[in-house]
């Protein structure tokens, strides 16, 4: 699967134990959908991604951007997604790790970039969690780590 690798037996990093929520394995019809806007998102294909979010899609993101504003509808996913692309061209997230909470699914992320005008790269880690609804993505919410994506179900 070109674009998109996911290992199931990397930690992407340390776990709080003392978390109540007990996760899963993830239903692999979501796993396969999550594999596609990762591709998608990968790919830059605009179409793909808005063929497979629901008409009330919300993207929450990262509490650490804090200059970034929650997409309501997927034509703000649109909008958010160019305004990464173009300051960070060369943006790529990977999958390290899936697992699932309920309905949702839970994927610790890796992202790797150079801003536009550097040849310095970038590199940062984060965990998303997704909600589905009939088949397609309803909510993607940004966390820090795995712990507070955790906390916050």
């Amino acid at each position: 699967m070109a674009g998109v690798s996911i290992d199931r037996d990397s930690a992407g990093g340390a776990r709080d134990t003392a978390t109540t929520v007990e996760e899963q394995d993830p239903d692999p019809a979501l796993v396969h959908l999550l594999e596609r806007i990762y591709r998608a998102f990968n790919d830059r294909d605009i179409d793909a991604l808005l063929s497979l979010v629901g008409p009330a899609f919300e993207w929450h993101p990262n509490p650490d951007e804090p200059e970034l504003k929650v997409a309501r509808t997927p034509q703000d996913l649109v909008a958010g997604l160019r305004d990464r692309w173009e300051s960070l061209p060369r943006l790529r997230t990977e999958v390290e790790d899936i697992g699932a909470v309920g309905e949702r699914l839970v994927a610790d992320v890796r992202h790797e970039a150079v801003l536009r005008g550097s040849d310095t790269p970038l590199e940062r880690r984060e965990v998303h969690v997704w909600s589905f609804r009939a088949g397609r993505v309803i909510r993607l919410q940004e966390f820090p780590s795995r712990d507070a994506a955790l906390k916050a179900l």
